[in-house]
């Protein structure tokens, strides 16, 4: 945009369990190689007449009165590259190769300097990995099965909802798994729209997330509900349960309706796992829950967003002039800041902080 070259990260997880991500670096990397494989010629703006003229490689030209700027072609935009999410062990290795230029086709490949960098910072300090949340997951689930309790999990309709359905699936076989149909409905949209999905070499075949969603949707080990008396069937019928619900700030009278059903056990729990916005009904409940109800309510954070060594693995990978952190508040993201500039990540580069109304210039 305008002679820079900017990465907005936007909502961004290396570690999601089903979706692949792409390498923001080799994406750039991917564009300059076939650009200069092509020997494309940029859009050049020159000014006829008052109004100023794109002129195309193709020779074909338009004009217009408002101000052209340079752009890559659709086929030189980023490339998907799909990695294996990492996990605490794996980052003192990822490290080493951050610094390394690729060589491809023999040619080494340049160093990417983008101009900006707009990155999702959202879990601000946090350090957990993945594996660590979802160890943390499977802790809170155990203590309450092994109370007799009822576990509710509210998720949106499509998202972590979908994955988490399936990792339960999996490391909890045993234990009666309940779904209801709108985040089985998000299951298939996946199911439909594949090429969103992990494929990574060298995977064996039952575990790809295609595979499991597919093995998902044949209907074993699960049971699904969409009406009242599914619901109060199958709540009869179970003690100790996982239990998936839509609506992950539980506003809806759906959610309401399943927490009178949960609130009168204290062996029950509610286990939240992602951001609760002020005001809503599961934020008053982890605020006070005893003004609600006996039930036990928790948040384990599953993570769809960027913490502390996310940010610092982007910041390396992209190696850009200027980065601002954004999507929490401004004490969360000062304290990463002066985390990172205290680390180690490539030198040269500024960490800005903006409030609204800041500029940025550069």
């Amino acid at each position: 945009m305008e002679d820079k070259r900017i990465l907005y990260s936007g909502d961004y997880t290396l570690e999601s369990i089903l979706l692949q991500a792409d390498d923001v670096a080799d994406g750039f990397r991917q564009a300059d190689l076939k650009r200069q494989r092509l020997n494309e010629v940029m859009p050049v703006a020159s000014v006829v007449g008052g109004a100023q003229r794109l002129s195309l490689s193709s020779k074909a030209s338009v004009t217009s009165s408002r101000q052209v700027v340079e752009y890559a072609p659709l086929e030189a935009q980023m490339q998907v590259t799909t990695h294996e999410y990492p996990h605490k062990d794996q980052y003192n290795d990822q490290q080493k190769d951050q610094h390394i230029d690729r060589k491809e086709d023999g040619h080494k490949l340049p160093i990417i300097r983008p101009d900006l960098a707009i990155i999702d910072a959202a879990y601000g300090t946090d350090r957990d990995t993945q594996a660590d949340k979802l160890q943390q997951l499977e802790s809170a689930i155990q203590n309450a099965l092994h109370q007799g309790g009822k576990v509710l999990l509210p998720m949106p309709a499509v998202g972590r909802g979908q994955e988490l359905i399936l990792w339960a699936q999996h490391r909890f076989a045993d234990v009666p798994l309940i779904v209801e149909q709108r985040l089985v409905d998000g299951m298939k949209q996946l199911h439909r729209a594949s090429f969103w999905l992990r494929e990574l070499e060298g995977e064996v075949t039952e575990s790809a997330p295609a595979h499991r969603i597919a093995t998902f949707l044949s209907g074993e080990g699960w049971e699904s509900v969409s009406t009242p008396e599914e619901r109060t069937t199958l709540l009869e019928k179970y003690e100790a349960s996982l239990w998936f619900i839509p609506d992950g700030m539980m506003q809806s009278s759906l959610a309401r309706w399943y927490y009178g059903m949960w609130a009168p056990e204290v062996q029950n729990l509610i286990l939240l796992t992602g951001h609760t916005s002020a005001g809503t009904f599961a934020h008053q409940l982890l605020e006070s829950p005893e003004q609600y109800g006996t039930c036990r309510v928790e948040k384990v954070r599953y993570k769809v967003h960027q913490g502390w060594h996310d940010v610092e693995r982007m910041l390396n990978r992209v190696n850009a002039r200027h980065n601002v952190l954004v999507h929490t508040d401004l004490a969360e993201t000062e304290r990463l800041r002066q985390g990172l500039l205290a680390g180690q990540f490539r030198s040269g580069t500024d960490i800005d902080l903006l409030s609204p109304g800041d500029e940025l210039i550069f």
